[in-house]
């Protein structure tokens, strides 16, 4: 996952893929993309949110957290009000 990766690793892999096929041409421009946009995208909510809805504490609000922004970067949610149903659909099926 890019958004665990240090900035010296993205770099190095620009420099190898510039070098590639169309294959690695893909996956520079995928690069770019989150470069540009992607690294920057953040669920509305927080853990302070999630708390006053209820949640208790621990590993499972950067399950949600990590959720909500996949959910966004694939366009299925858009506002804040979309990532509360979200949690709540969420924690009933949990």
């Amino acid at each position: 996952m890019l958004n665990r990766s240090a900035p010296a690793a993205r770099a190095l892999l620009r420099l190898v893929l510039q070098e590639g096929d169309e294959g690695d041409r893909r996956a520079l421009d995928a690069l770019n993309r989150y470069e540009e946009s992607w690294k920057r995208v953040q669920p509305a909510l927080n853990g302070h949110d999630l708390q006053a809805m209820g949640i208790p504490r621990g590993p499972r609000y950067g399950e949600i957290l990590s959720r909500l922004r996949a959910a966004r970067l694939d366009g299925e949610i858009h506002t804040r009000e979309e990532e509360v149903a979200m949690v709540e659909r969420m924690s009933a099926a949990a």
